[in-house]
């Protein structure tokens, strides 16, 4: 981000701060990311839009539909109905071109990359010499980007891949449901290892429970005895799908002792780890746990990074720190009394958050 930031101003002309251009910059990225796992020939794509409207009057290879498009785009943009906005996109589009070239550029010299980017360089430099394994197997997918249908094609042709779908006959039976669309692109151009016997679930009779629940916490704490109940052994037969992803942790924790095999397939954020609070607590420590003009902490942030549970595993000594704190009613205590206990050493120095960044001792 900081590097397309650099260059969209050198080539804009352009004054605005990272924090500004965050937004756009996001969308940028993501836009070169399409362009790249699509193939699309950039230079072409962000051609100048005076160039591209002679092109498509001068060619009569499109369908009354998709003419309608691009007129109705080139009518807003005529000079009549130019405003500062419609002007700033048409000088922006102008550089879109060269912003492109210079960040892959840029990235490739540093040996980094975005996914598309990264997705482009290999399938343009495709050689079975330098393949690792005999067979490739790809399991699961649905909407395949051009990138994809070309390695996918390419292994294919090379007697190298093997291809597992997740689908349903329900859908691909009929052409007119629109979710088995791709679905049947993909069967007919890369063939499953799997009969279609494998994929009647949905045609099949159905057991359902409904069961009442106060809260979403007391739902995850009554998977205990419904798991007990009603498994049976039967660990690979029983899915439990999760509507609000953060009940992933209650719901492993409510999973009995008896269930010795679990698959979890879904993301967990961030945010809702204890690492992320972990340093969150460290975060607001020495942001606004701290004041430079009393060389002083706040009980209240002091309190926080002691009672997680990461600081007392670290250390033994945390609650009595924090006792002691309480007792004596020392709501602003000093770095000093509180570097006397070897838990707050490496939390309680002010000099290690600096210029934005948090500086931790090894």
């Amino acid at each position: 981000m900081c590097d397309l930031h650099q260059i969209f101003c050198r080539e804009t002309g352009s004054e605005e701060t990272l924090d500004d251009f965050y937004f756009w910059g996001e969308l940028l990225i993501h836009d070169f990311d399409d362009i790249d796992k699509n193939l699309v020939d950039a230079s072409q794509l962000f051609a100048n839009l005076n160039e591209l409207k002679q092109i498509l009057e001068e060619n009569d290879y499109l369908t009354s539909v998709q003419e309608d498009a691009p007129q109705k785009f080139f009518q807003n943009f005529s000079v009549e109905n130019r405003t500062a906005v419609k002007e700033k996109f048409l000088s922006l589009w102008d550089k879109l071109g060269t912003i492109y070239h210079t960040y892959r550029s840029t990235l490739r010299q540093q040996g980094i990359a975005y996914e598309g980017m990264l997705y482009r360089e290999v399938v343009k430099n495709l050689r079975v010499e330098d393949l690792e394994y005999d067979t490739y197997v790809f399991v699961g997918f649905n909407v395949l980007n051009k990138v994809e249908s070309k390695l996918f094609t390419w292994l294919q042709e090379n007697s190298r891949a093997i291809f597992y779908w997740d689908y349903d006959k329900f859908y691909t039976d009929s052409l007119h449901h629109e979710a088995g669309h791709f679905l049947r692109q993909n069967l007919t151009n890369f063939p499953s290892e799997l009969s279609e016997e494998h994929f009647n679930v949905l045609h099949r009779p159905k057991e359902m429970f409904y069961i009442a629940a106060p809260t979403e916490n007391a739902q995850a704490r009554y998977l205990n005895q419904w798991i007990t109940n009603h498994m049976d052994g039967k660990e690979k037969e029983n899915v439990v799908v999760l509507c609000n992803e953060a009940l992933l942790s209650p719901v492993l924790h409510s999973i009995p002792e008896s269930v010795e095999n679990i698959n979890i397939t879904m993301g967990y954020p961030l945010n809702q780890t204890p690492v992320y609070s972990f340093i969150n607590a460290l975060t607001d420590l020495h942001i606004t746990g701290y004041n430079p003009n009393t060389g002083r902490y706040y009980y209240k942030q002091v309190k926080n990074v002691l009672n997680h549970p990461y600081t007392q595993q670290l250390c033994s000594e945390a609650p009595q720190l924090l006792r002691y704190l309480t007792e004596k009613n020392r709501f602003y205590p000093l770095p000093s009394e509180l570097k006397k206990r070897a838990v707050a050493r490496p939390y309680f120095y002010p000099t290690y958050f600096r210029r934005g960044a948090l500086h931790l001792p090894e």
